[in-house]
């Protein structure tokens, strides 16, 4: 199946959920910290760009809380920039001490979900997660 919709977070194990709460923890204040610096600081209006990357974030944070494999690695994908930036932002970029707070923590709330989402246990329950019976091979056999 593409696209596993089925959100069941109380039976995932703790570090999918550490993963997951921290991404979102991570978007949710990027795009509010986002907003405030260019739609309600500099009074700029939403444009098409903002929409894509409000969109973005919420169907890569439904996606990986559904456990999809595909969105695992989407996501690990998409935090490495997003850290990259936020780092060269807080360290090399001329702000207040508040501003550099915030961008450090959205680093570091993407640090920690990528650090869960890389996790053994995170991508095994990943990887068989919504693993149908007839999918397993038999015992005794041999992957070529």
């Amino acid at each position: 199946m593409l696209f596993n919709t089925n959100i069941q977070f109380q039976i995932y194990p703790q570090p999918v959920k550490n993963a997951i709460v921290s991404l979102v923890a991570g978007w949710a204040l990027f795009l509010a910290y986002y907003y405030y610096l260019f739609i309600h600081l500099a009074g700029s209006e939403l444009a098409r760009f903002d929409y894509l990357m409000i969109g973005v974030g919420v169907a890569i944070c439904f996606f990986v809380a559904a456990i999809n494999k595909w969105a695992r690695m989407l996501c690990i994908f998409f935090n490495l920039p997003i850290i990259a930036t936020c780092l060269t932002l807080t360290l090399f970029h001329q702000t207040t001490l508040g501003q550099r707070f915030i961008t450090g923590s959205v680093a570091g709330l993407f640090c920690l979900a990528t650090y869960y989402l890389l996790n053994k246990e995170t991508a095994a329950y990943f990887k068989t997660y919504n693993q149908s019976p007839e999918h397993e091979k038999p015992e005794g056999t041999r992957e070529r």
